[in-house]
């Protein structure tokens, strides 16, 4: 009787186990195949084969004629359809110079801001077609986009350059270096998280869950003034809107935003800070709003500089998780309502009208603004 007793725990365990690992597996495999179907890749960025290092500049480019999920790269490393060695006549050429806000890998290849921002303008011009380049690179900062303005997105001669910058979280995490504050967030992942996604977005999980419940107090978190680092984003944007100028093209800066907003409780921005409070946990979210708020005073400032056009988007497209996927990206009905901001400022503006005049179309249907 002890013998068959003893016999049934051990199947009991076994089945348990096999369970488990069972279910283990298929989380596993689920969420590989989410990742795949979505992002087109199984690895981190710097694994994945779908990228290389360009020995010249030094940057991370995208592979060309690749589908990442449902992204396409064009026959130039770039998200979107293939782009001709030569411009057609009475095409106006648009390309979008951002980070991974501006790739926005959260909504598919129709609905991604960029792409949306081009077929709008086609559909409101007359006398010319539109076509598009998204430049748009995953940690991109301006410093960045300067050096792929140059050596790559310039070539295909661009009449329109828009550029959504994207440097906060790096020079967030420059000055915390200087305070001497950990920024390596991957470092709280255990070996088995490296070797499995269903473990790592655990672990990430219970981590954000951490940082959470000390997100609301300004305790340990890097005490800064915005002065401090917005010079260093100044000078960089200041140095690729030259360059653009410079080139002979027109350019349109547009102003960042965010699902965390000024008008929230501490505890709303903890609930939508996710990303935010992962990557920069030594971040008080009041002040991470303050910051952006001078950062885009400088995008504001360095238009006027340059004679640019402004799009200024700053809480234009609601706060809340129907619009963000995270703290910062855009989910599709966000990036439906991003092109719809910056199709009808440009649309609003003197200055955009007279750069599509020049280029022989203008919107039709559209009063001048006066």
């Amino acid at each position: 009787m002890a013998d068959e007793t003893r016999r049934k725990e051990v199947i009991t365990g076994l089945l348990v186990f096999l369970m488990f690992f069972g279910f283990f597996i298929a989380g596993e495999l689920a969420l590989r195949l989410i990742q795949f179907n979505k992002f087109g890749q199984l690895e981190s960025v710097e694994k994945d084969d779908s990228y290389y290092v360009d020995e010249e500049t030094g940057l991370r480019l995208n592979k060309p004629n690749l589908q990442l999920g449902s992204s396409r790269i064009n026959n130039l490393g770039f998200r979107g359809p293939d782009i001709g060695a030569e411009k057609p006549l009475s095409t106006v050429r648009l390309a979008f110079l951002g980070s991974s806000t501006t790739y926005d890998a959260n909504s598919g290849e129709e609905e991604n801001w960029p792409r949306l921002v081009a077929k709008n303008i086609d559909e409101a011009l007359t006398g010319c077609s539109t076509d598009f380049i998204n430049a748009g690179k995953a940690g991109y900062g301006t410093e960045q986009m300067a050096t792929l303005y140059m050596h790559f997105v310039k070539q295909t001669e661009p009449d329109l350059v828009f550029v959504l910058p994207g440097d906060l979280s790096q020079d967030l995490d420059w000055l915390a270096g200087q305070h001497k504050i950990d920024t390596h967030h991957d470092s709280y992942e255990s070996f088995l998280a490296k070797h499995s996604i269903l473990l790592e977005k655990l672990e990430k999980n219970i981590r954000i869950i951490q940082l959470q419940r000390r997100a609301g107090s300004k305790k340990d978190k890097l005490s800064f003034d915005p002065k401090e680092i917005e010079h260093r984003f100044r000078a960089r944007l200041e140095h690729l809107i030259e360059a653009i100028v410079k080139d002979g093209r027109d350019a349109v800066l547009i102003t960042t935003s965010g699902q965390i907003r000024r008008d929230m409780s501490i505890s709303e921005m903890v609930a939508a800070g996710n990303t935010a409070i992962y990557y920069m946990p030594y971040i008080y979210l009041p002040d991470l709003i303050k910051l952006r708020d001078s950062y885009n005073a400088v995008i504001r400032e360095v238009a006027h500089k340059y004679g640019v056009i402004l799009v200024d988007t700053e809480d234009s497209i609601p706060g809340t998780p129907a619009y963000y996927a995270d703290a910062i990206h855009f989910t599709p009905a966000g990036s439906k309502a991003m092109a719809k901001a910056v199709t009808s400022s440009l649309q609003g503006t003197e200055a955009a009208h007279s750069i599509f005049e020049k280029l022989g179309c203008k919107f039709s249907n559209q009063d001048r603004p006066r």
